[in-house]
């Protein structure tokens, strides 16, 4: 998701130093939806990264049980 513009107050602060985002959402073999981020400022470098995963109540109970559960979801 690139960064449009930023602003500090009521200043606008040039394009060049702004935050860049390297932004990555997938679904993997399972089905779940899987997502990779970083944030990083020009001049200082990586500021966060965080990657994870979304799964249905279902699969949750999937994965922590190890074995299907056939509740009514």
């Amino acid at each position: 998701m690139p960064v449009a513009g930023w602003r500090l107050g009521f200043l606008g602060l040039p394009r060049f130093l702004a935050p860049r985002s390297d932004t990555r959402e997938y679904q993997d073999e399972q089905g779940r939806f899987r997502f990779d981020a970083r944030l990083s400022l020009p001049l200082i470098g990586l500021l966060a990264h965080y990657r994870g995963r979304l799964m249905s109540e279902k699969s949750w109970i999937v994965s922590a049980w190890g074995k299907a559960y056939d509740a009514a979801f």
